[in-house]
């Protein structure tokens, strides 16, 4: 079930750099998917499907959740 949505996730975030898809579209999209990668079924699905996207596609992912984590730790 995720790896269905995150092809499509992807086949929209294709879209999106090929100026084929309309950025407000695109944008709410983008908030599921910050919202998505900060599931623990998420978080532990992730690592274990490598080959499954583009490497470019999994690198913007990998930044989602780069930033998620930061937004999440406390600050001293």
């Amino acid at each position: 079930m995720l790896l269905a949505n995150f092809r499509i996730f992807e086949t929209l975030y294709y879209q999106y750099k090929n100026g084929t898809l309309d950025k407000k579209l695109f944008d709410a999209e983008l908030k599921t998917l910050k919202w998505a990668v900060t599931l623990p079924g998420f978080l532990a699905w992730w690592p274990n499907n490598p080959i499954s996207l583009s490497d470019e596609f999994r690198a913007f992912i990998d930044g989602l959740i780069r930033d998620a984590q930061r937004e999440s730790t406390p600050r001293l």
